[in-house]
Parts: C-alpha cells; sequence; structure tokens
C-alpha cells in the first residue's frame, strides 16, 4: 500500500544529526513506495510567528500557507524530524502548529485533520531519557496528546528519540540512524482498516 506522507523538518545546522535521521526518514519512505511531500521549514525560511491578521482571518492563513495546509490535506501520515531544545520542539516547528495545524487554516472547522492515522516524531535530546522522564517527556506529551487527538481517532503515534546527544558515542549514533530506517519500514505506517 502507498502511503502520502507529509515530512516536516527543521534545524538550522545542515550538517546536525537530525539532518542525517532526516535522510534516513527519506530515504526509508522512498524505498517503501510512499509519495512523499517534504517540508523544510529552514529552506523555506518558515515564519513561525502567528500575526494577528492570520489569527483573526483563518481564510487569509489558508491563502498564506496554502502548500502546508494542501500537504496537510494529502496526506495519511505526518513525520516531524527535528531537534528538542528546552523540553520542546524549536519555535519554526512551534509556530507551525501555531499557523497551520488549527481550526480553519490545517485543521477542518471543528479542529479535526482525520484523514490523518499516524504521526512519528524523529528527534534527539541533549539531556537523558531519565531527566526527560523526571520532566514528564514533554515534547512527547505535547504530540502524543494535543496534536494527535486532532487525527484520526485510532490515530498511531510514533516516537523516535535519541537522548544524551553529547555524551553518546559514535556506535550508539550509528545504531539509532539504523534503527529509524528499521522503523519506517512497510508495516509502521498501516492505516487501521
Amino acid at each position: 500500500m502507498i502511503h502520502r506522507v507529509v515530512v516536516v523538518a527543521t534545524h538550522p545546522k545542515p550538517e546536525a544529526l537530525i539532518r542525517v535521521a532526516l535522510d534516513r526518514v527519506l530515504r526509508a519512505l522512498e524505498e517503501r513506495g510512499d509519495e512523499v511531500t517534504f517540508l523544510d521549514l529552514d529552506e523555506l525560511d518558515f515564519d513561525p510567528r502567528l500575526g494577528a491578521d492570520e489569527f483573526n482571518d483563518p481564510s487569509l492563513a489558508r491563502t498564506n500557507l496554502r502548500e502546508h495546509v494542501d500537504a496537510l490535506e494529502g496526506c495519511d501520515q505526518l513525520v516531524l524530524v527535528y531537534p528538542t531544545w528546552f523540553g520542546g520542539p524549536p519555535a519554526r516547528l512551534l509556530g507551525w502548529f501555531d499557523r497551520v495545524v488549527r481550526p480553519g487554516v490545517g485543521l477542518d472547522e471543528k479542529g479535526r485533520r482525520r484523514n490523518i492515522h499516524r504521526v512519528d516524531a524523529v528527534t534527539t535530546h541533549g539531556s537523558s531519557a531519565r531527566v526527560n522522564f523526571l520532566q514528564g517527556n514533554p515534547g512527547r506529551v505535547m504530540l502524543h496528546r494535543e496534536l494527535c487527538r486532532h487525527c484520526h481517532p485510532t490515530c498511531r503515534f510514533g516516537w523516535n528519540a535519541l537522548y544524551s546527544l553529547d555524551r553518546i558515542s559514535d556506535d550508539e549514533c550509528a545504531l539509532w540512524l539504523d534503527e529509524i530506517e528499521t522503523s519506517f519500514g512497510p508495516d509502521t505506517s498501516e492505516p487501521p482498516p
């Protein structure tokens, strides 16, 4: 089954590890034969600020953000690739949620996007998994509890995180990158019947 996947990515440094992970995600999806729409928020110079004009007029936002809205309306899987900073996504991705993933823009008037059956996150953390657990896993919780609730009622959630980024070995990094390709294998995004 061919899936329509939207990959949204951000990191200002092209040589960052998360960019290597992004390449692995895109390669795995291509090998799977999926239709992929790639939105690189840095390459697009996406402005994360939600201005009063777009806030007050979702139709203006739909016009200004047509590429992003069309991508969401036409996909069944959403993949987010980003570094975790201060417990959550960077400003560009948070701004993408603010401007695009809201009622009347990327969601319908009732705040839903029922065509999305799967949401995946691929992220890196400077802190350890233990520290993230003690903090309540804020980034993961935000995506799983908030973003997925706007999607299909049986939306599945995938979390691919590398913790302790500054303290792990090259072998651990390589293993994580290999696991990313495996996690986007043929069985990971099958929508429910």
